[in-house]
């Protein structure tokens, strides 16, 4: 490997490769199927989804100006992730709904679990 001749999977090629696939297989039949975790993970779909949908107006029709809503939800996105996106849009020679779309995937996949339900908690919940 330190020569850079190496270009095998590390685990695949050792010796505890097995073990390995046996721990997947017991993570795939017995963990990840678990109720509670499905709960979780059908609840976190929910939420992102929830943020994708309300972010993406705010994204592709917030920034006319005129503080309609879809503005007020544009302006909930970080100040950063707003400056490089208006940069970008102003500089590169890519359509705008490309940036649109990289604003919104980077904004809700940058989220903390923690951050995302808190947020969506406190926006979409009655």
């Amino acid at each position: 490997m330190m020569q850079c001749e190496y270009h095998g999977e590390l685990v695949k090629d050792s010796d505890a490769s097995d073990v390995v696939k046996q721990l997947k297989t017991i993570g795939r039949d017995f963990v990840y199927c678990a109720d509670a975790n499905l709960s979780k993970e059908i609840m976190g779909r929910k939420i992102i989804h929830d943020l994708m949908t309300l972010f993406w107006e705010g994204i592709h029709d917030g920034r006319s100006g005129d503080r309609r809503f879809p503005e007020k939800i544009y302006h909930l996105l970080s100040r950063n992730y707003r400056a490089v996106f208006e940069h970008e849009v102003e500089n590169s020679p890519l359509p705008t709904l490309y940036h649109e779309l990289q604003l919104l995937t980077d904004y809700v996949s940058g989220m903390t679990d923690q951050f995302a339900c808190t947020l969506h908690h406190s926006l979409l919940s009655s």
